[in-house]
């Protein structure tokens, strides 16, 4: 084959001239990834498995369903704090006026829950100094 006189280097970086990104056409089709959203995070940890034991034997279950159970096994245990929370569960898949009140309460705790860990009581710590 005969090469054809070129006016351009071919070679890394540098494609022939017809086989480049075409006019009109993007070089990244796809878009950035867009961040994913807390429900979505929730989502993927709950369904990770963990391996709990249950009646002596060992069961591998999604960590959703191990809490499920910690929850259950909680109020059964005539905990007031956990059968509340367990009532405001089943109130949450009921709908209505309960299940609003059940969300509310439910962002309460974990807002609560969340003001427990270390980190936050160190900022709660050092604001209260600086009032």
């Amino acid at each position: 084959m005969a090469e054809r006189e070129r006016d351009y280097a071919i070679g890394y970086g540098k494609p022939p001239v017809h086989s480049r990104f075409r006019k009109g056409r993007s070089g990244n089709p796809g878009g950035r990834p867009r961040g994913k959203s807390l429900a979505t995070l929730l989502r993927a940890a709950l369904a990770e498995t963990a391996t709990i034991e249950v009646k002596g034997r060992r069961r591998r279950v999604s960590k959703g369903q191990a809490m499920v159970a910690l929850l259950i096994d909680r109020a059964a245990e005539d905990d007031p704090r956990w059968m509340k929370l367990l009532d405001l569960l089943q109130k949450l898949d009921i709908g209505g006026d309960a299940r609003e009140e059940a969300r509310e309460f439910l962002i309460q705790e974990l807002d609560r829950l969340a003001g427990d860990t270390p980190e936050t009581s160190a900022v709660r710590d050092f604001r209260a100094g600086a009032e």
